[in-house]
């Protein structure tokens, strides 16, 4: 089940940084149907090789960037890939961010595996000057939603304090796939969306419904709002209920997701 409208593909390609990476989505469906960019010289960049991996390249989509302004209707955008990733200038980036903040009328999804970088591009300051102080200190932009990946509690431990440095803005976790159980610090008031759910696909890794219910706990005790993608896994990728309800709550308006 989707949590959000449209995908905005800015970024093309993309490289490994954690053990989330492992079975890519993203890398499988670029292999699948043989992705490939046209470059200025009228050749052809393959995203993957003949194994399915990753080529290394990440190629900036610049003819994408004002997609949202085309549409009017209300859209939820999930940007794809990662658009902090250490290859993607900072200007472009920027770029993307002054489109979000024009179309006001939508809400945009900012997942990343690198949200170390965040702070740097968007506020300068202590964080380095990489986007030379776009934001000011305590500004954000209301419809735009920065989120990291904590596939286990390696990368929570990591990657939150860093999502933490922007907490001006909505923020939300992705423990997709959930690869260990996973405890949430005492001090995320900043947080207040956690997206959720096991592994799919053939290779797919093995969630524990233990991990699934003492991390819905968790958000209900801090008043974390939870959607639950699914256990996951090829024997029953669908399955989404716990003890016999779904977990539907999001924090951004989305028609598609029913009220549990």
């Amino acid at each position: 089940m989707k949590y959000w409208d449209k995908a905005w593909s800015l970024v093309e390609g993309c490289t490994p940084v954690s053990p989330a990476c492992q079975n890519c989505w993203l890398e499988a469906m670029a292999h699948r149907f043989k992705t490939s960019i046209e470059c200025e010289d009228g050749s052809c960049l393959e995203l993957t090789d003949e194994d399915g991996n990753w080529m290394g390249d990440v190629i900036l989509m610049k003819s994408r960037l004002d997609i949202p302004m085309k549409i009017k209707k209300p859209t939820v955008f999930a940007i794809w890939s990662d658009l902090f990733h250490e290859r993607v200038p900072a200007d472009f980036i920027i770029e993307a961010f002054e489109r979000m903040e024009y179309c006001k009328q939508h809400t945009f999804l900012v997942l990343t595996k690198r949200p170390e970088r965040i702070a740097t591009v968007l506020y300068g300051q202590e964080y380095g000057q990489e986007g030379h102080f776009y934001l000011g200190a305590g500004d954000y932009i209301q419809n735009v939603w920065l989120g990291t990946t904590i596939e286990n509690q390696e990368m929570a431990d990591k990657r939150i304090p860093e999502l933490l440095k922007c907490e001006p803005f909505n923020l939300f976790l992705s423990v997709e796939p959930m690869l260990s159980p996973i405890i949430l610090p005492e001090n995320i008031e900043g947080v207040t969306q956690v997206i959720y759910g096991g592994e799919t696909g053939s290779n797919a890794r093995l969630c524990n419904y233990d991990w699934v219910e003492d991390l819905k706990n968790q958000c209900i005790a801090k008043e974390i709002k939870f959607f639950f993608k699914g256990i996951g896994s090829k024997r029953n990728p669908s399955f989404r209920t716990l003890h016999g309800k779904e977990g539907n709550d999001l924090a951004w308006n989305f028609k598609g997701a029913e009220k549990s």
